[in-house]
């Protein structure tokens, strides 16, 4: 328990710290619940984001364009154009759900976790997109922007496989320290390095995986 405490104290103290870190960059905040129709369902749009457009006067153009692919399935290099292709799949926009039509729905948050000036910027998103009976999208992803080197921070730039007492010891790490859904347990193999994370001040989030609405991380 006093572990669970620890890491969402540093998860919180990351998340407050973002207003006073980012004032030399640009953060476009969009919240919206909205109905679209078109003529033969309507979908229902669930949406809080963070989105960074220009941190310490970089763009970010490899940020953007996962971001926008991953979030708003368009092949656009600007938030303005990945949001008009995202809104146009959907339809109209209407005022009241009609009685008798397919209904979908998005759900989609992208949180900035930490900032670090002239450094890098930490993040995770989510994605579901679901209809009355199944999932048809199901995706959340912890990442870091080096700043530096204007890239995605991977894995095996922090961590290397093949250094073997380095990885069991970072294995047993990661398994006395995963919080997980006890539905999502079966489906995840905690001695595998996991692929998502996220730079957050002094400590490092993994992602691992399991439903995009489940917080499952160590």
């Amino acid at each position: 328990m006093k572990k669970l405490v620890l890491v969402f104290a540093l998860m919180l103290l990351a998340c407050t710290g973002i207003g006073a870190q980012s004032r030399d960059g640009a953060v476009k905040y969009i919240s919206e619940n909205k109905l679209f129709g078109n003529d033969t369902c309507v979908t229902v749009t669930n949406i809080d984001m963070e989105w960074p457009m220009a941190l310490g006067g970089d763009p970010m153009k490899e940020l953007q364009t996962l971001l926008i692919r991953e979030l708003l399935g368009s092949d656009a290099t600007t938030l303005q154009f990945g949001w008009r292709d995202f809104r146009n799949s959907l339809g109209r926009e209407i005022s009241r759900m009609p009685d008798d039509t397919k209904r979908y729905y998005v759900d989609m948050k992208l949180k900035m976790l930490w900032y670090v000036p002239g450094k890098y910027v930490s993040m995770v998103y989510s994605c579901q997109k679901r209809n009355d009976t199944d999932i048809l999208t199901d995706k959340r992803q912890y990442l870091t922007y080096d700043l530096t080197e204007r890239k995605i921070l991977t894995r095996d730039r922090v961590f290397r496989d093949d250094d073997m007492m380095a990885r069991m010891l970072f294995e047993d790490v990661v398994e006395k320290n995963a919080v997980c859904a006890d539905a999502d347990k079966p489906n995840i193999n905690l001695t595998l390095l996991p692929k998502d994370f996220s730079l957050v001040g002094n400590i490092m989030i993994l992602g691992l995986g399991g439903r995009a609405e489940h917080n499952n991380f160590s």
